[in-house]
């Protein structure tokens, strides 16, 4: 808040901007072209066949009643991209990060989620099962589980978690799951109990995070 007053300071008493950016100018052929990598699958046939992909920058947001399966699909939208060799980051405000790692361990190593936890427990089962997804064709893409307390994690706390996840781990980040933007924190109006403006106010923050980051965030949103 602070830095963001004194940018406005500034422009206000000097008249200049620090966005250098200018905007495409539509008379320009080459503004026309898409840039490279500017979509990436959305690991469904049936919609890529109708949109061409998730375009970066995006926020997508499922929407479905309760326990209709939307953590499944987030779940398996994670394993997609895995596969897919991007890499990926899983935000929990719901499920405990070792369920989620199970439900999506499931999917990613063929183990059956009602034996995950006492096979987990064997020696060397998981870590012989990993070795052999690595070792795979395709090698798999990064993918972190991070769990925050319901209604506690805002957008900013996810942002700087990402960041400094790619600076520390080497990593770029190309798809965010978040389970799910309901029971995220709206940081700009946290004690407000108006359930529309809060969702509101949190989906603008997440696309906006998507577009300083060129990342596609997936969530997913209870009706």
């Amino acid at each position: 808040d602070i830095v963001e007053k004194v940018k406005l300071l500034i422009n206000d008493r000097n008249n200049i901007t620090f966005n250098q950016n200018m905007g495409k100018n539509f008379f320009e052929s080459d503004n026309h072209i898409p840039e490279s990598n500017s979509k990436i699958t959305t690991c469904h046939n049936w919609i890529d066949q109708f949109t061409g992909g998730y375009r970066t920058k995006s926020l997508i947001v499922y929407a479905g009643e309760q326990n209709i399966g939307k953590s499944i699909w987030l779940a398996n939208d994670a394993v997609n991209y895995v596969r897919a060799g991007l890499d990926v980051a899983v935000i929990t405000a719901e499920m405990a990060d070792i369920d989620f790692i199970h439900r999506i361990g499931s999917n990613l190593l063929n183990v059956k989620v009602s034996e995950y936890e006492k096979l987990s427990k064997q020696p060397n089962f998981i870590k012989t099962r990993l070795s052999q997804l690595v070792n795979g064709v395709i090698p798999p893409g990064n993918l972190y589980v991070k769990e925050y307390p319901t209604s506690q994690a805002t957008v900013p706390d996810i942002e700087s978690y990402l960041k400094e996840l790619q600076v520390t781990q080497g990593v770029k980040l190309k798809a965010i799951i978040i389970d799910y933007i309901n029971i995220l924190s709206n940081h700009r109006n946290p004690n407000s109990e108006n359930t529309y403006m809060k969702v509101k106010q949190i989906a603008e923050d997440l696309r906006a995070m998507a577009v300083r980051n060129e990342w596609v965030i997936i969530t997913a949103t209870q009706i």
